[in-house]
């Protein structure tokens, strides 16, 4: 999924914000693709953001909350990327509307987001399909600590707490933007979303 919203990112883009970064591992391939770029990472959790800053030198971060004003000026970023935020916010209206007002008129938002129908054993199955025997064994073993909060995400989606999208909501944040083929095993939407 990283390399698709990757692959959405202008290359004349100079300063890059990525809403809930995690612990920067789209940040450190932006940084990889193109080491000039002004990189920026929100997140709500001083660990991951601790993590990102490790991981991408000059890395710009700040601790935020997406259901509040972004802390950046009107038409800050030339690109905006998020993967997998906006199905935890209150208000996914709110969240989209800050990130057009800190893009520039020219600029790009990129987002991948679950879809309403999504399953976190499907992508799970996915990677295991595409991977040797021993390989497997080692990521499930690692990746077991993620299996009890992906069930509970799901969960949350269902009873309407987390917002999984279909494909008429996507089509109403897009505005003039673009929705591409499926990424992350087909389980989340990829979209642009026009500033």
């Amino acid at each position: 999924m990283l390399r698709d919203v990757l692959s959405l990112i202008p290359d004349d883009a100079r300063s890059i914000l990525d809403v809930g970064c995690g612990s920067g591992a789209l940040l450190q391939l932006i940084h990889q693709h193109n080491s000039a770029c002004e990189l920026h990472g929100i997140d709500f959790s001083t660990e991951m953001l601790s993590k990102a800053q490790h991981r991408v030198p000059g890395l710009k971060t700040q601790v935020a909350d997406f259901n509040q004003r972004l802390p950046f000026a009107d038409r800050q970023f030339d690109c905006i990327v998020s993967s997998n935020a906006m199905y935890a916010v209150s208000s996914p209206r709110h969240f989209v509307a800050e990130l057009r007002r800190l893009t520039r008129s020219e600029g790009t938002i990129v987002v991948a987001s679950p879809k309403h129908t999504a399953r976190g054993t499907r992508i799970l199955a996915s990677h295991l399909s595409q991977v040797s025997i021993g390989r497997g064994v080692l990521d499930m073993v690692r990746f077991s600590a993620c299996i009890a909060p992906n069930i509970l995400i799901e969960r949350m989606a269902r009873k309407q707490s987390y917002h999984f999208f279909n494909a008429d909501e996507i089509r109403e944040f897009i505005g003039t933007g673009k929705i591409f083929p499926d990424t992350f095993a087909g389980q989340n939407w990829l979209f642009t979303i026009s500033p």
